[in-house]
């Protein structure tokens, strides 16, 4: 007996869409979390302000490429461009 197989309930643009809005959330939450080594207290020696301008030399490589990597995402996938 065959069976009758349904479609299916997204099309392949909204499902590629909805990808596309994961991953700009993942790199929101990847720059975000590039902050979170930086010391943002008082810096008491040169060692130590030595440390946090390594933290946020690298964070902000992080933040940039994010940036652009989202950048490139929405304007391909904007957040309000959602396909039917």
């Amino acid at each position: 007996m065959l069976y009758r197989i349904s479609p299916p309930e997204n099309t392949p643009e909204y499902d590629e869409w909805i990808d596309a809005q994961d991953e700009k959330k993942a790199l929101l939450k990847k720059a975000s979390a590039a902050l979170e080594p930086i010391p943002f207290a008082d810096v008491g020696t040169y060692d130590e302000l030595d440390a946090a301008i390594a933290e946020m030399e690298k964070a902000l490589l992080i933040m940039k490429e994010s940036r652009d990597e989202y950048s490139r995402l929405d304007e391909m996938f904007p957040f309000n461009g959602e396909p039917e």
